[in-house]
């Protein structure tokens, strides 16, 4: 079973991430620099982290909801910093 990484838990990504672990059956992380956003999901019975680098290490498919394309490009550039070092290792 896939782990599944979900960045951004506010007005679209938390119901989202919610929809996507109650349907998939697959195990889902999410991340939110927000606490209160991370506890939202953990009310709904998902498992969440206010560290993304769990995401980045632990999860095979990553969804991204953020509200800019900088904050998006940035995240991307920074998993594939992340996963290419663990390649290397």
């Amino acid at each position: 079973m896939k782990k599944i990484g979900f960045m951004g838990m506010g007005i679209m990504g938390l119901p989202m991430a919610t929809n996507l672990m109650n349907k998939s059956g697959c195990d889902v992380m999410g991340f939110d620099v927000v606490e209160a956003a991370r506890e939202r999901f953990e009310a709904q019975g998902g498992k969440a982290t206010g560290n993304a680098d769990e995401i980045y290490a632990d999860c095979e498919v990553i969804f991204l909801c953020l509200p800019k394309n900088e904050l998006v490009d940035s995240t991307v550039r920074e998993i594939m910093k992340k996963r290419s070092r663990e390649r290397l290792s």
